[in-house]
């Protein structure tokens, strides 16, 4: 941890076993969040250091829980969408069924741009944008009294020694 510019830089690095999933074992992951007074930039950042190459889609977890009470919508430009009590995702292009699948989802909406904003009321509204890596979409999981969104980027392969970058920024 870090005093940077007008905030504070918090690094931290690990690397997955093969205990923990073995089709991942070996790549490190390094998460990198900047906190200042007008937001939040989270950055992961994963390098394969195993000797054979690792597919997979990235997916942010933990997200504000602007959607957690009846009033949290999701703006994406002129299009809003709001708790209705289901599982979905909004795609930003093309569809993949290896990452839909993987959901178990059955549900979709077509986005209309890739940046979107949270609103709650209470709240203060909240603009993400994502970075790094292509973007595929954001899941939704929405049921009971629990609501929230989770950004998922497109299936990437990294070679030995390569590297992939994940970005999420909040600005208010």
């Amino acid at each position: 941890m870090e005093k940077s510019g007008n905030g504070i830089r918090v690094e931290l690095s690990r690397t997955i076993s093969a205990r923990e999933k073995s089709a991942l074992a070996g790549v490190s992951i390094t998460k990198i969040w900047q906190f200042n007074n007008r937001g939040i930039s989270v950055k992961s950042v994963l390098t394969n250091t195993a000797a054979v190459p690792v597919e997979f889609a990235f997916r942010f977890h933990n997200i504000p829980n602007h959607l957690a009470g009846n009033s949290g919508k999701v703006f994406f430009g002129k299009t809003s969408f709001f708790r209705e009590q289901s599982l979905k995702i909004a795609r930003f292009g093309a569809a993949d069924s290896e990452i839909d699948n993987m959901f178990k989802v059955n549900q979709f909406i077509q986005a209309p741009e890739k940046n979107f904003v949270l609103r709650s009321a209470g709240l203060p509204e909240v603009k993400v944008s994502l970075g790094g890596s292509g973007s595929y979409g954001v899941i939704f999981w929405d049921g009971g009294t629990f609501s929230t969104m989770e950004p998922v980027f497109n299936r990437i392969k990294l070679d030995p020694g390569a590297k992939g970058e994940f970005v999420m920024n909040f600005t208010w």
